[in-house]
């Protein structure tokens, strides 16, 4: 709510005024723990999680306040074959002055299989996510730096170029909507990138030169 020429103080005294009469109209909490968990929820779940401890807490800093999970930084839902695939992430790194745990934790999850696994790092999630759902991921053969680097700037030439190159590498199988790519890349730039594949999977790291 914006409180226009009101003083900080009291716009945020107001602010709290109001979340306390939302709390106190809102049923109780029947979900999922408002802390971190490392059980399986859907990401429906985590996020109505969410909104009861912004309810309960407020929204300044929630993501490193709360602990609790939520879509990670740059990533979209994907499906491939059947597999409904999300990547969250949690920010266990603490305030200054506060202790705790202190770092960032990933998580690939698949609704319809109810599967998750927890990663240390967004490539490991990515990587688990494709273990997963595309098992042999690791087999397809590596993009020429010259064809993947272009998809940086996807036009419809570099795209069509990307595309001919997987018709004439690429199995069959892994030529459908959501499938990644694996690419040869510089030490620079080593992230798995989605939705760069010309199916709009991820483009995944699978040389460094």
């Amino acid at each position: 709510m914006d409180h226009v020429g009101v003083p900080g103080q009291i716009a945020l005294d107001i602010d709290a005024l109001i979340r306390e009469a939302e709390l106190d109209a809102a049923p109780a909490w029947a979900g999922g723990p408002l802390r971190l968990t490392l059980d399986y929820r859907t990401p429906d779940e985590h996020a109505a999680a969410m909104q009861r401890w912004i309810l309960e807490h407020g929204q300044g800093g929630f993501r490193s306040r709360s602990h609790m999970w939520s879509p990670a930084i740059c990533h979209q839902p994907i499906t491939i074959e059947g597999h409904e695939l999300h990547v969250l992430s949690v920010d266990l790194r603490t305030e200054h002055g506060h202790e705790g745990p202190g770092a960032l934790l990933y998580q690939a999850n698949c609704i319809p299989c109810r599967w998750h696994e927890v990663a240390a790092s967004e490539n490991e999630a990515v990587e688990a996510m494709h273990d997963h759902a595309v098992p042999d991921w690791r087999d397809l053969p590596l993009m020429p730096h010259k064809i993947s680097a272009a998809l940086s700037n996807p036009t419809r030439q570099n795209i069509a170029a990307a595309r001919t190159w997987i018709e004439q590498n690429y199995p069959a199988h892994r030529q459908h909507l959501g499938a990644p790519i694996r690419t040869t890349r510089t030490s620079m730039g080593t992230r798995h990138v989605p939705g760069r594949s010309p199916f709009g999977g991820f483009d995944l790291t699978g040389e460094v030169v």
